[in-house]
């Protein structure tokens, strides 16, 4: 999704700021392993070890590594470890990419703070139904039981989002009726956990004029928060899957035409499509 107001600036590498949200050192890694169960990227690289899973992962930390120095040898402002005081420092830029993780409103086991008070407050709610004890339990219960599903009924321009809005508002009634219960919920990962979509759009001033480019998964409404605080910027972002290791080249040749020639980082994205469609044609 793109929003653009107003007059496009140009814009050369040292005009622009790249962060990453997801680990790029082995330390890093374990760190995201051994902590909660959240949703964060590292999860999905889970093994029976937390060496093993590294072994999987290092080879696509390894490609982001070397990116950061290849752009930063350009002139990018480079961010190795995106946290809400690095975001306000590169949201001083004209352009800034944001490399990282995204979880919906769903509930995590690592969402519930108060197991036994969800527990007491389901039994209280619906005494015929058999509760589990856990957390991971508990949480595929709330997320059967009280959020909504997608069902393919509503496909039309904006449904991403819509559902996206549906999941957060469902999530907010069901923790407001327990405060302190439980913590989470849709957000941005960081390099120390998840941000809500609002801290990482108050990062910016509300006059920002530049490009935020979100390589982000799901990253529609996040994106829609982001352009309601800065309206007049031009903000990028996907309803779907997004990878790494597809889009992270793309950066990088996108870098290069701007280092020979700055003009709008829109227009450089779209010149080097252009230049692909002809060389794959």
């Amino acid at each position: 999704m793109i929003h653009w107001n107003g007059k496009k600036p140009s814009v050369s590498p040292r005009d622009c700021a790249l962060l990453f949200g997801v680990p790029l050192e082995r330390s890093a890694f374990l760190r995201k392993m051994e902590g909660p169960r959240d949703g964060n990227f590292a999860e999905a690289f889970r093994a029976s070890s937390a060496e093993l899973a590294w072994t999987g992962y290092a080879p696509l930390a390894e490609r982001l590594r070397n990116l950061a120095d290849e752009v930063e040898d350009l002139g990018v402002s480079v961010y190795r470890e995106m946290t809400l005081e690095t975001l306000a420092e590169a949201a001083k830029r004209g352009q800034v990419t944001v490399v990282s993780h995204s979880r919906s409103a769903a509930f995590r086991p690592a969402d519930i703070v108060d197991a036994r008070g969800v527990r007491d407050a389901l039994a209280a709610h619906d005494g015929k139904v058999a509760l589990p004890e856990d957390a991971a339990g508990l949480a595929g219960v709330l997320n059967s039981a009280y959020l909504p599903k997608r069902d393919g009924t509503d496909d039309g321009v904006g449904a991403p989002i819509r559902f996206q809005m549906e999941l957060a508002a469902a999530r907010r009634r069901v923790t407001d009726q327990l405060p302190g219960a439980f913590r989470g919920g849709a957000g941005v990962e960081f390099a120390n956990g998840f941000e809500p979509f609002e801290a990482l759009a108050a990062q910016f001033d509300p006059g920002y004029r530049g490009v935020i480019d979100l390589i982000v998964c799901n990253s529609l409404l996040a994106a829609d928060v982001l352009h309601r605080r800065c309206p007049h910027s031009l903000v990028v972002g996907t309803s779907d899957l997004t990878f790494p290791e597809t889009r992270v080249p793309f950066y990088m040749a996108t870098m290069r035409l701007l280092a020979r020639r700055p003009q709008p980082y829109d227009d450089a994205v779209q010149e080097l499509k252009t230049i692909l469609r002809r060389e794959f044609k």
